[in-house]
């Protein structure tokens, strides 16, 4: 189903063999069942020694030692509620979640109603956005507790396995998603079958290659054509070439095009690399007319595009393990500011920041939403962002 591309994913399924391992690895507890934790010292208050514990309650108890946030950080869904209050607030773009704007002053105020259209989150906490009443009765709490250190509410051994699990997320997360062959896997991601052993390297052009095989000119859905918004091209431009190009009804491209509006791409085509790449040359063609950019068609196998979604998967679940601690968070910005390898030039953070042009709108959003779960809470991450943030804003907006 190309206009539901997930609807063929069984969640149970994805969430016992993918994420629950990951979650009993980083919480100590034995990929077997029934679970038992691995016991190891620390002095967070909280014993390491539970056996027979599930994750989910073991992060449930590392969330029960949170201090209370000096911030709220809510993340506003499209068409939640929001209010701006027009005596305290810097600039109409500092809003209150409903929660924070009943516990607050700002409800006797001059205030305002909107709806949110996605991607930004509550200024309840944060200084920069209030002249006054800054914190709501819930939050001013935490600022109580503010100097206190978040990774000591966190175990030692937890520490460690979140670092490991962190990294090795991010790197994944990183290669995927920023990467420019889009007809290959990284070699350790590339496993080798019957077939796979009579092919070539997949980055070199599949045409030369291949030659005539049947299997991979017109068959196995080994290939995917996908159209990305390019920002140039209508909404009307994109319904009117894709029935032409992938031989589709005009309701069928209405919600290709609504799909690569809303999701930055959108796959058209799964087929041979012979048919995608006809799809591609009638794609460009149309929509190249009159001198024009053509719209932007990329061939990926169909292995890279499986990947790329599962790395979106687990940035959300990254995002989830980060809002049951700011232990998590905290430790998450260290990764981010270093250096992923000593070789290297640049923080991952950085590495991130300069390669934001190259994400669609579905990655580069859900990457922006972990870096505000993440970083954007505490002050002095904050303000470690906004220096890597600044020095790399030209080097975005040129491209």
């Amino acid at each position: 189903d190309y206009l539901n591309p997930s609807s063929n994913l069984d969640e149970d399924q994805l969430r016992k063999f993918l994420f629950l391992p990951l979650e009993k690895f980083l919480c100590g507890c034995e990929v077997s069942s029934p679970p038992t934790c691995i016991p190891s010292s620390d002095s967070s208050g909280m014993s390491n020694k539970q056996p027979n514990k599930e994750p989910e309650q073991i992060l449930k108890e590392i969330s029960a030692l949170n201090s209370p946030p000096a911030q709220c950080g809510k993340l506003f869904r499209m068409g939640e509620p929001t209010y701006s209050c027009r005596d305290c607030g810097h600039d109409p773009t500092c809003v209150l979640c409903v929660s924070c704007f009943k516990e607050s002053e700002h409800r006797f105020h001059r205030y305002k109603m909107s709806t949110s259209s996605g991607g930004g989150y509550c200024d309840c906490g944060d200084a920069e956005a209030w002249s006054q009443y800054v914190h709501c009765s819930t939050h001013v709490l935490g600022t109580q507790q503010e100097d206190s250190d978040p990774l000591s509410k966190l175990p030692i051994d937890i520490q460690a396995r979140a670092r490991q699990v962190f990294t090795t997320v991010l790197k994944y997360a990183y290669d995927m998603l920023t990467s420019e062959t889009v007809l290959t896997l990284p070699s350790d991601l590339t496993y080798k079958d019957d077939y796979d052993d009579n092919m070539l390297d997949f980055s070199m052009d599949p045409m030369n290659k291949i030659g005539n095989d049947p299997r991979m000119m017109t068959g196995n859905d080994n290939y995917a054509t996908v159209v990305y918004n390019d920002e140039v091209h209508t909404f009307d431009e994109v319904i009117q070439t894709l029935p032409r190009a992938v031989d589709c009804d005009r309701n069928m491209a209405i919600g290709y095009a609504t799909l690569i509006d809303r999701e930055g791409r959108c796959l058209v085509k799964c087929c041979g690399f012979q048919v995608c790449s006809e799809v591609k040359r009638v794609t460009e063609r149309i929509t190249s007319r009159r001198g024009s950019k053509p719209l932007k068609v990329v061939i990926m196998h169909g292995h890279v595009v499986a990947h790329q979604t599962f790395a979106l998967r687990l940035l959300l679940w990254l995002q989830s393990i980060l809002d049951k601690s700011a232990g998590f968070r905290a430790l998450f910005s260290q990764v981010m500011l270093e250096k992923s390898e000593s070789s290297a030039k640049v923080s991952r953070l950085e590495n991130f920041l300069r390669h934001d042009t190259l994400l669609w709108k579905a990655a580069r959003t859900q990457l922006h939403h972990l870096l505000v779960s993440g970083m954007l809470l505490e002050n002095e991450t904050k303000r470690a962002f906004a220096e890597i943030f600044t020095r790399c804003y030209g080097h975005m907006i040129k491209d």
